[in-house]
This record gives C-alpha cells, sequence and structure tokens, in this order.
C-alpha cells in the first residue's frame, strides 16, 4: 500500500473459526457425552481452509474479487470511493480506502467485527502509521511500517530476554559460525559420529541439548518472521542461520541471540513519501522515458519500481553464490530476498546473471499484482553494479562461456529487448542489496541500511 495515500482500517473477527460450516461429521466428547459439530472448531486441522472458504464467499457476494498473484488481497472499485483494497489474514483483516463505516457495516450481518480507525495501526505486530503535511502547492502522506509492537511483545519472553543493546555488523559475526562449538542435533543432516556422541551424554547434558536446539528454534523463528514483513536488514542473517538448522552448534545459538539483540536495538523502520500533485516518491532512479517526460514537464506515473539486484560469488561452503533482491515501489522495499543460488555459478557475472534473472521474476510479480490493484506504474527499473551482466542481457550472442545458461539467458534477453524492464548500472557503493549477500564491515551495512529504511 506504499504507493496510496488511502485511509487505512484494522478489523477483527470474534471467534473467527465458529462462523464457518463444518461439512463432515465430526463429533467431542464433553463429560462424559458426545456431541456433534456444526461449525468449525479451533484445534481442528481444516478450520483454517473452512474460514477462508466462509469469508471468500461473503466477500464476493459483496462484489470484492480476490486477486491471481495473491489470494488474501481482494480489490472493489467503489463508485464513491474509487478503488479500495481488503487484506485478509486469517481473522485479520486490513482495509484500504475510504467509506470505512459502510464497509464494517455490510460485513456485520456475517460476522462479528471489531474495528479500528486512526493515524496508527496494529496489524499482525506490524505498525503502520500515516502522517500527512501540507504546502502551499502540494499535499504529501507518509507512510511509515515498524515491527515495535511484535519486538516489545517478545521482550522479556524466555530465550529473547536480551537487555544490552549492540552495534555490530552482525553478519560478519554469524558467517563463519558453522565450524566452532559443539554440535546440537537437529535431525537428519547431523553425522552419525555425532549423533553417538549425543546419546552417551549423561541425562542432564542431553536435556541441555535439547533445551539448546529449542532455544534456536525459537529464535530464529522470530528473526525469519522479522525479516519477511518489516526487517530486511535482517534478511542475510536470517537466511544464514537457517541454513544450519538442522546441524546447530554452540556458536550458532550465540550469534542467534546477537542477531536477535541487533533487531532490538536498532528499531529501524521503512518509510516512504507520496506527493499527491505529482504522484510519485523522489526515489532518484528513472527509466529513459520518464527521464524525457521530466524534462518536457509530465508528470510520472502513481508507483514507481525500482528492483536492486546482487551477488556474491562462491563465499558458501559448498561453493554456491548467493542472490539479493530488493524491490522498491515509491522508495519503499515491498520485497527482498537473500537466498543461496540453485546453480553454480562458474564466475562472479554469472552470478549476478542469475541474480538479475531472478530478480527479473519477482519485480514480474509485483508489476502484476500492481495491475490487478489498478495503480499506474513505471516500467521497472532493475539495477546492478555488474557492468558484464548488463553485456551480457543486451547481448544476441551465444558465447562458450554463457551457453551452458540456456533457458535463463534468454529469459532475462527477452524480458530486455521487450522492454519489460530497464537494467541500469547502479555504483558498488549504492548497491542496497550488497547487504543480502554477504557479510559487511558495520560502516557499509548501516550506510545501506539508511538508504532503504530510517533508524526511529
Amino acid at each position: 500500500m506504499a504507493s496510496t495515500t488511502a485511509p487505512l482500517m484494522v478489523m477483527d473477527v470474534t471467534t473467527a473459526f465458529l462462523h464457518a460450516d463444518l461439512p463432515r461429521d465430526v463429533h467431542v466428547k464433553i463429560r462424559g457425552e458426545v456431541f456433534r459439530l456444526h461449525k468449525a472448531l479451533y484445534g481442528l486441522k481444516d478450520s483454517p481452509r473452512l474460514f477462508h472458504q466462509h469469508i471468500h464467499s461473503i466477500l464476493t457476494r459483496l462484489s470484492w474479487q480476490a486477486t491471481i498473484t495473491d489470494p488474501c488481497l481482494y480489490t472493489r472499485q467503489h463508485q464513491q470511493h474509487g478503488q479500495t483494497y481488503l487484506m485478509v489474514y486469517v481473522d485479520d483483516l486490513l482495509y484500504v480506502g475510504g467509506g470505512q463505516k459502510e464497509v464494517v457495516e455490510e460485513l456485520r450481518p456475517h460476522l462479528q467485527i471489531k474495528h479500528k480507525q486512526g493515524q496508527q495501526h496494529d496489524y499482525l505486530g506490524i505498525r503502520i502509521t500515516r502522517t500527512t503535511t501540507s504546502a502551499a502547492t502540494t499535499t504529501s502522506t507518509t507512510t511509515t511500517i515498524s515491527l515495535t509492537p511484535y519486538l516489545s511483545a517478545i521482550a522479556g519472553i524466555g530465550p529473547f530476554r536480551v537487555s544490552t543493546p549492540i552495534t555490530i555488523d552482525h553478519g560478519r559475526q554469524i558467517q563463519g559460525g558453522g565450524k566452532e562449538g559443539a554440535m546440537v542435533s537437529g535431525g537428519g543432516r547431523a553425522d552419525n559420529k555425532e549423533q553417538t556422541r549425543q546419546q552417551q551424554l549423561p541425562l542432564t547434558q542431553q536435556k541441555q541439548h535439547k533445551h539448546r536446539l529449542k532455544e534456536y528454534q525459537q529464535v530464529l523463528g522470530t528473526l525469519t518472521y522479522a525479516a519477511s514483513t518489516a526487517r530486511p536488514d535482517l534478511a542475510y542473517a536470517a537466511s544464514v542461520l537457517a541454513s544450519k538448522i538442522g546441524h546447530v552448534s554452540t556458536h550458532d545459538v550465540q550469534m542467534a541471540r546477537r542477531a536477535l539483540q541487533y533487531a532490538k536495538s536498532h528499531n529501524n523502520i521503512l518509510t516512504t513519501t507520496v506527493e499527491h500533485t505529482t504522484g510519485a516518491a523522489a526515489c532518484g532512479y528513472y527509466t529513459t522515458a520518464q527521464l524525457s517526460d521530466l524534462e518536457k514537464g509530465q508528470q510520472f506515473p502513481t508507483a514507481q519500481i525500482v528492483t536492486y539486484v546482487d551477488a556474491s560469488f562462491a563465499m558458501d561452503a559448498g561453493r554456491r553464490s548467493r542472490s539479493g533482491i530488493v524491490i522498491c515501489v515509491n522508495n519503499m522495499p515491498v520485497y527482498w530476498r537473500s537466498s543461496k543460488q540453485t546453480i553454480t555459478a562458474l564466475s562472479a557475472a554469472e552470478a549476478e546473471y542469475s541474480a538479475i534473472t531472478e530478480g527479473i521474476k519477482h519485480t514480474i510479480h509485483v508489476r502484476d499484482q500492481l495491475d490487478e490493484m489498478m495503480i499506474k506504474h513505471s516500467t521497472p527499473v532493475i539495477l546492478t553494479d555488474s557492468m558484464s551482466a548488463i553485456h551480457m542481457a543486451n547481448s544476441d550472442k551465444i558465447q562458450e562461456r554463457t551457453k551452458h545458461l540456456g533457458i535463463r539467458m534468454q529469459f532475462t534477453r527477452d524480458h530486455v529487448r521487450k522492454q519489460t524492464v530497464e537494467l541500469q548500472h547502479v555504483p558498488s557503493g549504492d548497491q542496497v542489496a550488497d547487504m543480502l549477500t554477504k557479510p559487511l564491515h558495520k560502516g557499509a551495512f548501516h550506510r545501506l541500511v539508511q538508504k532503504i529504511m530510517h533508524h526511529e
């Protein structure tokens, strides 16, 4: 919702699952008597699916339409308020658009609804704040997104109890953690010698190992949720730590706690500003066509899509390269990813090219989602710091060193040729996705974080 200035409203469905009909016979025994259930009940494995089907049928009858790119996102064209949106996550609803009272009233005959209006909303642990400022010729709406409620709620719980603020380049701490410390078995990937050694430990030490593994899993789950919702600065750490889940060392446990400590010490937030007069945010990178329009004094499209892609070559122990992707809409990151590449790149240019391919795939999805939301947007700009990869994408030649890439090579070239995306070069120092590919020194890391986030 970074590209819209419409008001927000959070709604909650009370006793959600009890609204859905149960199509099969399910009986429960209570105090010696057996009862047949007519409605879905909390604890049944198919209750979430049944409730989603129930609320989907209600919304469909009310003229809402689920998008193809995200079945949990619904859109509706309102005669008075224009395009409106409804995000459904189980029993938590987020409405974007005018006519909020009307929406609540039309849902109440079908569902028990609690709702909250205003400038600040907490949705799934995410705090969304909207502020509007007016000047002589423009009115600007600023949207900020933070995880303050989520991190505050877990601050004093078990393994999440950390108190000392730290300022660290946590990526460098985590990268080398897999070779140190005693291993904590997490499943099939631990070697047989390690499993045998743990079986021979005294009972108290075996319990200690299990406790340490459980703590690691809890902390990792917290980091993963934070990294996937509103904290791209945690994405690299969460990805590396997740790769060790089956073979955890005591050092890994320490690094997971330090990453969590960093998350709490640095309450970074996502923010974007949309100006009503131009309909575009100051993102800094424009397509060639947009620059031409700017010189002519024409207005920009509502939403500007900019994707940063980068890769680190063969830095993993198995010599796999790692891709980093950050997709911004109006200067706010809406998607980011740090992951090992599925193929073993033979050169740095090949690793960068593979990252570009992945970036284009995810950018197309964001573009299609904006199309379904009826939001005008620019031609997506793909930013890479590799001139070699740009040359490969713009060339039609089949060379000895790249012919093995096959479909991957042609996929990227096809989109560049059709101008569905525009490749541009960005200096390495401004490559935001760099922080998702490898551990950086503290200064470089925080400088890149500040480019797309702000410290609260």
